[in-house]
C-alpha cells in the first residue's frame, strides 16, 4: 500500500467503532513478534492534559538525547500526527510501509484505533525508538495501548467524569479503570491538582501491584507571570518558562518534571539544563491556542466540564471579555454544564455541528440548549461558516472556537490556509 491506501484501508475499519478488550491487540502483537517489546515506554492515563503532558516529557528526553516516540490522540488532519518519531510526525513512507505490515499480517478483525497503535508500535521498532510515550485514548486498563508491557512509569493527569457509561460514573471507579496500566515494577506518577477520590484509587492500585506513587507539590511552585505568551514560574530552585498558556499547564509540567526525576532514578540520563529548555519551547495545537490577539482570537479541544472550566479560567485571568463563542459539541458529553460555565462569558454563542464524526450534536440541537444560558443564541451548520459568521458579528472583538477537537481543529485549518493565501 502506499500511504493514501493506508489512510483509506484504515478508514475503512471505522465501521468496528471503538472495541474495548486486549485479546485482538495481544493477537495481532504475537503475528507481529511483538513490537511492543522493542522499546522501554512512560504510560500516560487521564481525562485531560494527557497530550501536553506527553510532549513534555518527550521533549525533555529527547534533549537528552534519547531516541524517543511519541504516541497520542487525537490527531487533527492526519493520522501520522498521532506518530512521531524525535519530535517529527512518522513520514509517509513509513507510515504506509508499517501499515501494510500490519495488514498482512492481521487482515481482519482490528479497530480503528486498534490498527494506528499497532503500526505506531511497529513504526517504533522500525526506528529503533529507546523510550517512547504513549498516551492512553479511553481508560487504561482495556485501552489498546496496555498491551505494553510494565512501564518504567505509569502517568496519570486529572481524573474526572468523562466517557461515564464505558469507564463508571464515578471519579473513583474511573480512576481505578484507568488505573490498570499500572504493572510492576514501574513507579507512579499523579498529578499535583488530582481529584481525592481518583488518588484513593490509583494508591489501591498502587499498593496491590507493591508500586511506589509520587506527586508533585502545587505549594512548591510560585506564578509570576501568566499571559498569551505563556506562564513564568519559579519551582523550587528552578525558573520555569512555558509556551503553553493557561494555569492547567503548570500542573501538567509539574507532572513532566516528577516523571523525569523517576526516570534519572530509573537510570535514565538526563540534561537537565537541556531538558527545562525544551520544556519551555513545547507547544501543542487547540490546547488553548492563542492564534491572534488582536483581535484576540483562541481555538481549544477542550470538551468535558474539566476542560471547558480551565478554558474558561484562562479566559478569566486574560481578561478576555464580550466574547463570541463558537462551539461545537459531540452528543455524548455533558453539553449543558459545558456551556453553562461558558455562557457568562459571551456576548453571543455561535453553535455548529462538529465535523467528521457520527457523535456530533446537531447545530440546532446545541442552540436549543444554548438558549437556555444565553440570549444571543445563532447556529451555523459548518464549523468555517460558523466561524466566518462570527468574524462577523463580533465586529472586531475576541472569538472564542472550541467544544471539541473536531471543531476547533477545522476551523483552525481554515484560518491557516487563510493565512498562508494572503501571503
Amino acid at each position: 500500500m502506499d500511504y493514501t491506501q493506508a489512510v483509506s484501508y484504515m478508514e475503512s475499519l471505522k465501521s468496528a467503532g471503538m472495541q474495548m478488550g486486549l485479546e485482538r491487540m495481544q493477537h495481532a502483537a504475537e503475528l507481529l513478534g511483538h513490537p511492543e517489546t522493542s522499546f522501554r515506554a512512560v504510560h500516560i492515563a487521564g481525562t485531560n492534559g494527557k497530550g501536553s503532558t506527553a510532549c513534555m516529557i518527550e521533549a525533555m528526553c529527547r534533549a537528552s538525547k534519547h531516541k524517543t516516540g511519541s504516541f497520542t490522540s487525537p490527531f487533527l488532519a492526519s493520522p501520522r500526527e498521532a506518530i512521531r518519531i524525535d519530535g517529527q510526525i512518522l513520514s509517509e513512507e513509513a507510515f504506509a510501509r508499517c501499515a501494510s505490515m500490519v495488514r498482512d499480517a492481521v487482515p481482519n478483525g482490528l479497530s480503528e484505533y486498534e490498527f494506528l497503535t499497532t503500526v505506531a508500535f511497529c513504526a517504533f521498532r522500525e526506528h529503533r525508538v529507546e523510550l517512547a510515550v504513549v498516551e492512553c485514548c479511553l481508560g487504561g486498563a482495556t485501552d489498546t495501548t496496555n498491551i505494553l508491557p510494565p512501564p518504567l512509569c505509569a502517568v496519570f493527569t486529572p481524573i474526572a467524569l468523562d466517557h461515564t457509561a464505558i469507564l463508571g460514573n464515578t471519579v473513583a471507579a474511573i480512576a481505578f479503570q484507568k488505573g490498570g496500566i499500572i504493572k510492576a515494577p514501574c513507579d507512579v506518577v499523579c498529578a499535583a491538582s488530582m481529584n481525592e477520590e481518583a488518588l484513593g484509587s490509583l494508591y489501591e492500585r498502587a499498593a496491590a501491584n507493591g508500586v511506589p506513587v509520587f506527586q508533585p507539590s502545587a505549594s512548591a511552585v510560585q506564578v509570576l507571570r501568566v499571559d498569551h505568551h505563556g506562564i513564568l514560574a519559579r519551582c523550587n530552585d528552578t525558573t520555569l518558562t512555558l509556551s503553553m498558556c493557561g494555569s492547567h499547564q503548570l500542573d501538567n509540567a509539574l507532572t513532566a518534571l516528577t516523571v523525569i526525576d523517576r526516570l534519572q532514578e530509573k537510570g535514565i540520563s538526563i540534561d537537565r539544563e537541556r531538558a527545562i529548555e525544551a520544556l519551555g519551547a513545547v507547544t501543542l495545537p487547540c490546547r488553548q491556542e492563542i492564534l491572534c490577539t488582536d483581535p484576540f482570537l483562541l481555538v481549544d479541544g477542550a470538551h468535558n466540564p474539566h476542560g471547558i472550566r480551565a478554558l474558561a479560567s484562562f479566559l478569566r485571568e486574560m481578561s478576555v471579555s464580550d466574547i463570541t463563542l463558537v462551539i461545537g459539541m459531540l452528543a455524548d458529553k455533558e453539553v449543558d454544564t459545558c456551556l453553562a460555565l461558558l455562557a457568562p462569558l459571551c456576548r453571543r454563542i455561535v453553535c455548529t455541528t462538529p465535523a467528521g464524526t457520527p457523535r456530533a450534536m446537531p447545530s440546532q440541537e446545541l442552540a436549543l440548549l444554548a438558549k437556555a444560558h444565553h440570549d444571543h443564541v445563532v447556529e451555523s451548520a459548518h464549523p468555517v461558516d460558523a466561524f466566518r459568521l462570527a468574524q462577523e458579528l463580533a465586529e472586531g472583538g475576541a472569538i472564542v472556537v472550541g467544544g471539541s477537537f473536531y471543531t476547533a481543529s477545522a476551523v483552525r485549518a481554515h484560518i491557516i490556509k487563510e493565512s498562508l493565501t494572503e501571503r
